[in-house]
């Protein structure tokens, strides 16, 4: 996929030079400066973890690979324009956002988008706690967790997908979504408590 976009791989040694970058904020620094081979290595990096968000934005994998084709697109348009390299994860968690929405605007009769004031009751206290991978193993090992944030509204799944797969905080998640941080922590904990009754209800009581 990121094979795709034009004037990203130079006529060199490839695996020779991927071991200039050890790391993906070396990367990202390489990049911003005008490094076009880091910015193709930054590219080879990411692709696999974006397609993975956008699937589970999008129900579709034929869909994710088009957007996140879109995204690294962006990426690569932009990525100069990044003052802070710090924070990269949120100005791509920013891209994404935007093209997925894009594309649901685009697709509008297919995508059911449900606001967060419909779900507004029952909100949890705001509390910095993970999503509850480890309680899903301990408690119901035969239980698909993708399978359940897939059940979620989409602006749910898009706070869930920014904040524990990209492993945003809650303010970059905000950011990203373009909201306010007391948003973002509500489409949070609204989606962790429907994931945890869920997890109740398939593997018994505490």
């Amino acid at each position: 996929m990121t094979g795709q976009i034009k004037g990203s791989a130079p006529g060199l040694n490839m695996s020779a030079n991927k071991r200039r970058f050890n790391s993906q904020e070396a990367l990202v620094e390489k990049a911003v400066c005008g490094d076009s081979f880091a910015l193709y290595c930054l590219c080879e990096r990411l692709a696999g973890s974006i397609l993975y968000h956008t699937k589970y934005i999008l129900c579709n994998e034929y869909d994710a690979e088009d957007v996140t084709q879109n995204i690294l697109l962006r990426m690569c348009e932009n990525i100069k324009s990044l003052r802070d390299t710090k924070a990269f994860g949120a100005w791509l968690g920013s891209i994404e956002t935007n093209e997925t929405r894009r594309f649901m605007a685009e697709h509008a009769k297919h995508v059911n988008v449900v606001n967060i004031d419909d779900h507004a009751e029952g909100l949890m206290e705001e509390r910095a706690q993970c999503l509850p991978r480890e309680f899903v193993e301990e408690r119901c090992p035969d239980c698909n967790m993708m399978k359940m944030v897939l059940q979620l509204p989409v602006r749910q799944r898009e706070a869930v997908m920014l904040r524990y797969f990209d492993d945003l905080s809650v303010t970059e998640v905000a950011r990203a979504m373009n909201i306010s941080h007391q948003n973002a922590s509500r489409y949070l904990q609204i989606a962790q408590k429907k994931l945890r009754n869920e997890l109740e209800s398939k593997c018994g009581g505490a």
